[in-house]
């Protein structure tokens, strides 16, 4: 994915959708984010369905991302 990620940004995209399946089932998301968001100052949204949206997880969700589908 941070080879992905790292083509993706080599175009300077002024947004980024996240989405998948459900991107939150997966166990490196945060990780991959952190890798995202330390080399992307553009809009980043992610498409998903909210059923993983928890207490424990909101804040970080709204810390990474700029818009939710």
């Amino acid at each position: 994915m941070k080879e992905i990620f790292d083509k993706v940004l080599s175009v300077n995209p002024r947004k980024l959708c996240i989405s998948g399946g459900e991107p939150f089932v997966r166990t490196d998301i945060w990780e991959l984010m952190d890798y995202l968001k330390s080399r992307y100052n553009g809009t980043l949204s992610i498409m998903t369905n909210g059923l993983l949206f928890t207490s424990e997880n909101i804040d970080k969700i709204i810390s990474y991302f700029d818009e939710f589908n």
